[in-house]
């Protein structure tokens, strides 16, 4: 963990950007018709159609789909799992049905 105080940057900042300054590094130069060559490339290169477009999103589509149906699947068997008493679901029970003296 770094224990010196926020007060200690600023110093450091300036003592880095100065020896930043005094380092005369040559920027390395670039091989002649470099720039031509990079754009030719580029416009060579084939627009990407709306197929390709489409079959990565659809790829997506279909997995954010699959996991609602998970997530609504998981929800539907807990409910279906709950273990809580209620009443009957036929209209007419068994007892009712039993002639009584």
């Amino acid at each position: 963990m770094n224990t010196r105080p926020m007060r200690d940057f600023e110093p450091r900042w300036q003592a880095l950007a100065a020896d930043a300054r005094r380092a005369q590094t040559p920027l390395p130069q670039m091989p002649f018709g470099f720039a031509t060559r990079v754009l030719a490339r580029a416009a060579a290169a084939p627009a990407e159609t709306v197929e390709d477009i489409l079959g990565s999103l659809s790829l997506r589509a279909l997995l954010a789909a699959c996991v609602l149906c998970a997530a609504s699947a998981a929800y539907a068997c807990a409910d279906m799992l709950d273990t809580r008493l209620e009443r009957p679901a036929f209209e007419q029970t068994l007892a009712e049905e039993l002639s009584w003296p």
